[in-house]
């Protein structure tokens, strides 16, 4: 099959995963983050563990089970305090830590395994939230996000030529990440069309955070790949590679989403 033929293929079924999973409600959105859970740790891992050590164990427990309790606590109001049982990996992992002998096999195992944990689960256990208030909201981000990414790309082929991040990603310029940053506040326009009950500054600032964010987010998957000697952080999506390829964005982007919405309620222009 024509590698283009596949890329649009299954991206077009991603795409109609994540719609459907967000129309659908919080526990379809909770099932998608469990897989991008099982996925993105197994890949995230993959492409940490040559590069210092990573305690492969440690990321598993701990990001299994911090998602797992933030599922509980927000599907059926466990008690909140209960949550913070998800550092108790965290903490037992630093106190392994003081019995390890240091080698050139685990000089960076400790930071690796909290950068692989953190950047994994705070945006899922963030999302799961968002997605507990305001399904939509997620759809909304994938949007935008989307709008990114095809702008970006449809800019720097024809107008970029000054480079963005030449030793991270070669192909990104700035005209194509001005480009793309119009194109997520063109969705954050349109969506707040729809959206009548919520400030339009809110959806412009989120384009606006959306846009940046999401592109380094890419920036930064980039820069785990070049140090890991790999082209892609895994192979489960034909022609995209792995999960963490089609949501490098999303991951970094999300967090800021969760602040900027935070800020807003606080300020009383949200809900």
């Amino acid at each position: 099959m024509n590698n283009t033929v596949l890329r649009t293929l299954t991206g077009s079924i991603f795409v109609a995963l994540v719609v459907f999973s967000a129309l659908y409600g919080a526990p379809y959105l909770i099932a998608f983050f469990a897989l991008v859970l099982i996925l993105g740790t197994r890949e995230v891992i993959r492409l940490l563990i040559n590069k210092g050590g990573i305690y492969s164990i440690w990321v598993w427990v701990s990001n299994i089970t911090i998602f797992t309790l933030m599922v509980f606590n927000v599907l059926y109001g466990m008690e909140s305090e209960l949550v913070w049982l998800g550092l108790l990996p965290i903490i037992l992992m630093s106190c392994y830590q003081l019995y390890v002998v240091p080698s050139d096999d685990n000089t960076f195992a400790l930071q690796n395994t909290l950068l692989a944990i953190a950047y994994i689960t705070i945006p899922l256990v963030l999302s799961i939230i968002l997605s507990h208030q305001n399904p939509s909201l997620i759809l909304a981000v994938f949007i935008m996000l989307w709008a990114n990414d095809t702008m970006a790309f449809i800019v720097g082929k024809w107008l970029g030529k000054k480079k963005l991040f030449e030793r991270l990603s070669p192909k990104k310029t700035i005209e194509g990440f001005v480009g793309g940053l119009n194109g997520a506040l063109v969705a954050a326009v349109i969506l707040s069309m729809y959206h009548h009950e919520i400030s339009i500054v809110y959806w412009i600032v989120l384009g606006l955070v959306v846009g940046v964010a999401g592109t380094f987010g890419d920036l930064f998957e980039s820069m785990l790949k070049r140090n890991a000697g790999v082209k892609d952080s895994g192979n489960v999506i034909p022609g995209h590679g792995g999960i963490l390829d089609r949501l490098d964005s999303y991951l970094l982007a999300v967090p800021f989403v969760f602040f900027i919405t935070i800020i807003f309620k606080a300020l009383g222009i949200l809900y």
